[in-house]
């Protein structure tokens, strides 16, 4: 059963913070079941640029909460879909009754090593 916290913060979630701050997704299983949900909260971009073995990538991380009541048990090897974007779910960072707070990932190459091209 929830705490008297946890019901206030969905009577909120579900009576202002979503309909002002939520955007659409698209929750998409291994299976490929999609689910659109129109009030999602997503966070900003982190861009991070690592060392792979052909190159440099660029990993762009971000954190999506979604109600359980549009999905009730996300998985990591699903996607997100955030304005035309497709992210890859990494890990489900919370998870209560009311919400799930997914961090995703969408990684591409920065650049390419090509032999002899520097020296």
């Amino acid at each position: 059963m929830p705490s008297a916290f946890d019901a206030d913060l969905a009577t909120a979630r579900d009576g202002w913070l979503l309909p002002a701050f939520g955007r659409a997704v698209t929750y998409t299983t291994a299976a490929g079941v999609a689910t659109s949900i129109d009030q999602a909260m997503v966070g900003p971009v982190e861009d991070v640029d690592e060392d792979a073995p052909d190159g440099r990538v660029l990993r762009q991380v971000r954190e999506v909460s979604i109600s359980t009541d549009d999905v009730a048990d996300p998985q990591i090897n699903a996607t997100v879909t955030i304005d035309s974007v497709v992210y890859a779910v990494e890990a489900i960072t919370s998870q209560t009754y009311a919400m799930s707070t997914l961090r995703v990932v969408r990684i591409g190459s920065r650049e390419k090593s090509r032999p002899e091209y520097r020296g």
